[in-house]
């Protein structure tokens, strides 16, 4: 059995539990999570949704032209900030289009 990284989506609250329980439950498998932190749904929820039914990578949505100038800002912000915790979990190969977004 592989590792395990956890996916903490906080769209109901926090739940700085979870990580913890779950470790216990599972010994040694558990190598971190990744909290998808709660914002604002009528701004941050609206362009996530958007890139999602669009079957876009951050990327793709940041670079189309379908996207409006502050909701590709608010992309970069959430890319940014999920790649940062990706980077920061053990054994998590660097992603690339995080290194190109940071040099930017």
């Amino acid at each position: 059995m592989g590792n395990i990284i956890l996916w903490v989506n906080e769209f109901f609250g926090r739940v700085d539990f979870l990580e913890k329980a779950i470790s216990k439950e599972l010994p040694g498998r558990v190598v971190g999570s990744v909290a998808v932190q709660r914002r604002n749904p009528d701004t941050f929820g609206r362009d996530i949704e958007d890139m999602l039914v669009r079957k876009q990578t951050f990327d793709e949505a940041i670079e189309s032209s379908e996207t409006l100038i502050m909701a590709k800002e608010r992309l970069k912000i959430v890319r940014r900030d999920l790649f940062e915790q990706l980077d920061n979990v053990p054994l998590c190969p660097r992603r690339a289009s995080f290194r190109k977004e940071r040099a930017s």
